[in-house]
């Protein structure tokens, strides 16, 4: 029985018309980089200049054609310890946030912390002059 080499051959040009089709898309650094700005500047936006650091980045091809971003924000909190926030986004193909989902969450949590900042030497007063 001769093997039959045509099944093989033709099985390699299906599969690469499926990954073709599925937009199958192998990310660069350059991706991460513009990914990190892109994610930076949405940030700066509210006031937020931390450090950002991209823990993933795929490509989403089915439903909205873009990128998936798992990252994590740090700031320094005002007792000088760090705060990690960790949020999903997603990233439309030319690089916009459609849902403004980046920023939200964080503008919440930094803004409660720069009042107690503010509020800090008032409690201590208080708690002196009740001792």
């Amino acid at each position: 029985m001769k093997p039959n080499y045509f099944k093989l051959l033709a099985g390699i040009p299906l599969i690469l018309c499926c990954l073709l089709l599925s937009s199958c898309k192998i990310m660069k650094p350059s991706d991460y980089k513009k990914a990190q700005e892109v994610v930076s500047s949405e940030l700066a936006k509210v006031g937020l200049h931390g450090n950002v650091k991209i823990n993933s980045l795929s490509w989403q091809a089915l439903e909205i054609p873009g990128y998936k971003v798992d990252f994590t924000y740090s700031e320094k909190t005002y007792d000088g310890q760090t705060v990690p926030l960790e949020v999903h986004a997603f990233l439309q193909n030319d690089w916009s946030d459609p849902y403004g989902q980046t920023t939200p969450s964080y503008k919440e949590v930094f803004t409660e912390q720069k009042e107690v900042q503010k509020k800090r030497p008032n409690y201590w007063i208080s708690l002196k002059s009740r001792i």
